[in-house]
């Protein structure tokens, strides 16, 4: 199998901004227990990506996907040309003004950095991100880097942990089959002495990466391998244990929505045995229409008593920047959640899906965005 896919030609579009808004306030969730000591969090990423992306790189210059997405997000807040932004926007945005600052990624820092960013709201995190601007000749992004979904959970179990304490360490499976990305995963969270690798994997971003540290290196483990593969591992019998699943395939091949289907189902069985929570992104592609059907109608149907599942999707039409569609034949992107029944994920997903809708609207060709959201509850058939 021939591995093409890049994530950094795509990193900060409409559907990053979906998936890791999302993934943001489930995993505070997990790492915010109402008393007490918090569950040790098993985090699995079944393709993890790069780690870290550079907007100023050639692979994100090539089609400028994060101007639609996140650079449209902040230059719309930071100027008040839209409502109200939800709260669920800001532990997302404390993630990339925090991936944008640090120098140093050891636990005093991060913490006392989060401590300060959430005292701003988040049209003042927009400004402080649009802050750290950087013109570089012609080429303009509206901040320098921005973080994959392993990234993001990655900190904010970090910074959590000064907060409410976990039963043991946390720990952190990141899985790639494509040798660069896998490079540059082991350098995001090496302990700090890749100093080579980073300038060959982040190119101009080199002097811009956190450097890290052995605290945050702790519990991080890179597989170079399927993701899918560890999935069909019965899992633990701990209940000490809260397990976050992200399943993010590049959908290059038609068997990655079956494969998908397949995980969801693995999801519904592997929750009584464990207190998990799953994910799953996926592109809405107009050549794999009836697949995206064949999985929202297995959504409908995979639910048990004590498990929700929530559908939740954007349909951009005509997103492009100048002469470059986002992804060819890509018209949008959605998010499947299965976890135990709560308010939090249908709450978000009320308020998130169609501010996200407005805002993406007023993108620089100002595509026509809709959205739909859909809760399969227990006991319904």
């Amino acid at each position: 199998m021939v591995l093409s896919y890049r994530h950094a030609f795509h990193a900060g579009n409409p559907g990053d901004v979906l998936k890791h808004a999302v993934l943001s306030v489930l995993l505070r969730r997990i790492l915010s227990p109402k008393e007490g000591l918090r569950k040790t969090l098993l985090y699995t990423d079944t393709h993890a990506g790069g780690g870290v992306y550079d907007f100023g790189c050639g692979f994100a210059q090539q089609n400028r996907e994060f101007e639609a997405g996140i650079g449209c997000l902040v230059r719309n807040v930071s100027s008040n040309r839209c409502t109200s932004p939800p709260t669920a926007l800001a532990e997302y945005l404390r993630c990339i003004v925090a991936v944008n600052e640090l120098r140093v990624l050891n636990r005093r820092t991060a913490t006392n950095l989060n401590h300060t960013l959430s005292q701003l709201s988040i049209t003042d995190l927009c400004h402080r991100l649009l802050r750290t601007h950087v013109a570089h000749r012609t080429v303009e992004y509206p901040f320098r880097l921005y973080p994959s979904s392993s990234w993001i959970a990655r900190y904010l179990a970090f910074t959590s942990e000064s907060d409410s304490q976990s039963i043991a360490p946390d720990r952190f499976h990141l899985f790639d089959m494509h040798p660069s990305e896998v490079t540059s995963l082991q350098t995001v969270f090496s302990s700090g002495h890749a100093t080579v690798a980073r300038k060959h994997t982040l190119r101009s971003a080199a002097d811009w990466l956190p450097k890290s540290s052995a605290e945050w290196a702790a519990g991080v483990t890179v597989h170079h391998m399927d993701g899918f593969v560890p999935l069909q591992t019965p899992p633990l019998q701990d209940p000490y244990l809260s397990s976050f699943v992200l399943v993010d395939p590049p959908f290059e091949a038609k068997s990655d929505y079956s494969r998908v289907e397949s995980a969801l189902a693995m999801a519904i069985t592997q929750r009584h045995a464990l207190n998990s929570t799953w994910m799953c992104w996926y592109p809405l592609l107009d050549s794999n229409s009836s697949a995206i059907s064949t999985l929202r109608n297995r959504c409908a149907k995979i639910h048990t008593p004590d498990t929700r599942v929530t559908l939740g999707e954007l349909h951009v039409d005509n997103a492009s920047l100048g002469s470059h569609t986002i992804r060819r034949g890509m018209y949008g992107s959605g998010v499947v959640v299965v976890t135990s029944p709560c308010e939090t994920v249908e709450r978000t997903m009320r308020s998130l899906l169609p501010w996200l809708g407005e805002i993406l609207s007023n993108g620089p060709m100002k595509p026509n965005v809709k959205w739909s959201f859909t809760t399969f509850p227990a006991n319904e058939s």
